[in-house]
């Protein structure tokens, strides 16, 4: 009696960790991977659940956020070895989506810089949804006669620099703070290379 209850519940052990599989251990999240979620997730002021897939070894590159588990698991097995599935992360609610600000540029007094207005005349008459922008393309003229196009996934887009100086004031503090000073000089490197090599 006492050898066959032993093997009972010897037998519903091995079934339970079966259906219960041990997962193998995550590496720990690094207090840069940690700023790199935050910011990723930041990114969709929803007030929905989001999932990140990001790598674990520094800059931690960022696959995609994603609002779903289901395409978050699809795109860290695409991903391969050294990336990790995270989250559900919830942030604070801007508009309830993400907004594009179309806007018509004015002059904003004191400054050198154009102002925009959302009332403009001949833009939408409200900002558009970014998950509704197809596509973003970006036309720029030469003095030459030159023509030079770029088109983007709108999903894609946040903001565009035209000038280094702009990127030195906006987008280098911001990489500053994410991945320390070092990673953004080799970033701003990384720009300016091209432009070293246009004779002056």
């Amino acid at each position: 009696m006492a050898t066959s209850l032993g093997r009972t519940l010897l037998t519903a052990s091995v079934l339970v960790f079966a259906a219960f599989p041990v997962r193998a251990q995550e590496p720990p999240l690094s207090a840069t991977l940690l700023k790199r979620l935050a910011a990723a997730a930041d990114d969709y002021r929803t007030g929905d659940s989001v999932y990140a897939v990001a790598a674990y070894a520094f800059p931690h590159n960022l696959i995609g956020v994603f609002p779903n588990l289901e395409q978050a698991q699809a795109a860290r097995r695409r991903a391969g070895m050294g990336y990790g599935l995270f989250g559900p992360f919830v942030t604070a609610q801007d508009f309830g989506r993400r907004i594009v600000l179309l806007t018509r540029p004015r002059h904003c007094p004191g400054t050198i810089f154009p102002c925009y207005d959302v009332r403009s005349v001949g833009e939408p008459e409200t900002p558009w949804f970014a998950h509704d922008i197809d596509s973003v393309a970006v036309t720029v003229f030469h003095n030459s006669g030159d023509i030079w196009r770029s088109v983007a996934n709108g999903l894609g887009v946040d903001a565009i620099f035209f000038t280094l100086a702009a990127f030195d004031k906006f987008a280098l503090p911001y990489y500053s703070r994410l991945y320390g000073p070092a990673q953004a000089a080799a970033l701003r490197d990384s720009i300016t290379a091209p432009i070293d090599t246009i004779p002056r």
